[in-house]
This record gives C-alpha cells, structure tokens and sequence, in this order.
C-alpha cells in the first residue's frame, strides 16, 4: 500500500497509519477495499464521480453520504446552517475582540455547546466558560 505503514498493537486489531498525500494511485490501480477507502479519502473534495470499486460497502457507504440521497428538510436544514456559518466567518474575520465576546455571549444565549463556539469564534474554552458562569 503506498504512503501507510501497518503495525499489529493487539492480535485482534490492525491500526494502519497513513500519509494521505503520499497515496498516489489512481483509480485503475485500485485492487483492494483499503485502497480504494485511501482514494476516495483523498478525491472525494474534487466533486467528480468516484468511480465504482466493485466493493459493495465502500460503495453502500458512498451512497448513504451523497447529497442528492438527503430528504428536503435535512438539505434545507444543512444550508441554513452553512450560511449560518459562512456569516459568522466572514463578521468574525473582520471583528474586534469585543464584537466576538458579543458573539460568544449570543451563542452562549442560544445552547449552542462551548466546543463550537470556540471552533467558530476562536476564543478559548476557559474564556468562554468564564462568560457562561457570569450570565
């Protein structure tokens, strides 16, 4: 396998470590299900067609992530949030640290859990539970 290195740690399990940028085969070199496992990892962000393997999980699996398989509520539900998201990117990129705050506080008012908050603002996580204890 290119790029990964297997290691046995327990007789029953196999972990295998792999430097994503270092597999390079394509698609016609694809024999096995870890291969082609690595080759969707690493072309599925390109948004062509993933070729079909021959391998029913890998394949089932594909099928249960692809967009066009969502229900209307959840695709209109997953690009609220995206722009939900987009804007708050796009103000925080141009905010002080006191617009910020304000931010965290609105999302802290609205349940949404510290860890996102932190992700998407870029404030720590005991900053933000100081805020939390003193609303």
């Amino acid at each position: 396998m290119d790029g990964g290195i297997v290691e046995t740690l327990f007789p029953k399990n196999k972990y295998i470590i792999v430097s994503l940028p270092k597999f390079n085969k394509t698609a016609d070199e694809v024999k096995d299900p870890v291969d082609a496992w690595l080759y969707v990892l690493k072309h599925a962000h390109e948004g062509e067609p993933l070729p079909d393997f021959g391998n029913g999980i890998v394949n089932d699996a594909l099928n249960r992530i692809k967009i066009e398989n969502l229900d209307k509520t959840t695709l209109n539900e997953l690009e609220r949030e995206m722009i939900a998201k987009e804007e708050i990117e796009c103000r925080l990129a141009g905010a002080k640290i006191e617009t910020r705050f304000e931010m965290v506080d609105a999302m802290l008012a609205n349940d949404i859990p510290i860890e996102k908050i932190a992700i998407i603002s870029g404030i720590s996580l005991d900053e933000i539970k100081k805020r939390r204890a003193q609303r």
